[in-house]
């Protein structure tokens, strides 16, 4: 039987402010799952809320684990925001990959 390794990957998820943690909780089992299906093996989520500290810490450490990992795809669930993906999209070999999300996650993130 042979291996196959799957390429790795991060997550990003665009909370809105004060999201609820039932609806935190269901975007990263939506993101975790889309990974899994795509084929991807994911390293760590990393998480935006609004708050202009915490968001600039994740999207750097973000970009760390990408680098030192070696993970050439981000998947993206919910709007990180223009600037931030252009900044991702400059980052040699970083691919964007938009979570196709419908339903009640999507309303409510």
């Amino acid at each position: 039987m042979g291996s196959s390794v799957k390429p790795l990957a991060v997550g990003l998820i665009q909370h809105r402010a004060h999201a609820p943690e039932l609806l935190r909780s269901r975007s990263r089992i939506a993101l975790a799952a889309y990974a899994h299906r795509a084929g991807f093996c994911l390293l760590r989520t990393f998480e935006l809320d609004g708050n202009a500290v915490r968001d600039d810490l994740e999207f750097r450490a973000l970009i760390a684990m990408a680098g030192d990992s070696g993970a050439r795809v981000v998947i993206i669930f919910g709007d990180p925001g223009p600037a931030r993906v252009a900044v991702m999209s400059r980052r040699a070999g970083l691919r964007l990959l938009a979570v196709p999300v419908d339903g009640p996650v999507r309303r409510a993130c």
